[in-house]
C-alpha cells in the first residue's frame, strides 16, 4: 500500500492541478522556489515536488505555502479546481 493520505484533502486530488496552482500562486508572489522555502518554513525538495506533480503536499504544506504567497487555501483549492 502506498503512503496514508495527509487529513484534510479531498480524495482524488489531480496532483498535476494542484502542482500548477501552487507555481501560479508562488509565481504571482515573485518568489523563487528557494525563496519560498526559506519564507515558509517547507523544504526546496517538497515544494518542487508539489508544483511537479510527483506528490500532493500535506494540508500544513499547502497552509504554509498559501501564508507564504499571502493567499487562501480556498484560492490555491478554486485554482485547481478542486
Amino acid at each position: 500500500m502506498g503512503r496514508p493520505r495527509a487529513p484534510g484533502l479531498p480524495r482524488g486530488v489531480d496532483a498535476s492541478r494542484l502542482g500548477r496552482a501552487l507555481a501560479l500562486a508562488r509565481a504571482s508572489a515573485q518568489l523563487t522556489q528557494a525563496e519560498a522555502a526559506a519564507v515558509s518554513g517547507v523544504s526546496q525538495t517538497v515544494i518542487i515536488r508539489s508544483e511537479s506533480g510527483l506528490g500532493v503536499p500535506s494540508m500544513r504544506t499547502v497552509l504554509a505555502l498559501a501564508r507564504t504567497y499571502d493567499t487562501s487555501v480556498e484560492a490555491i483549492a478554486r485554482e485547481a479546481g478542486l
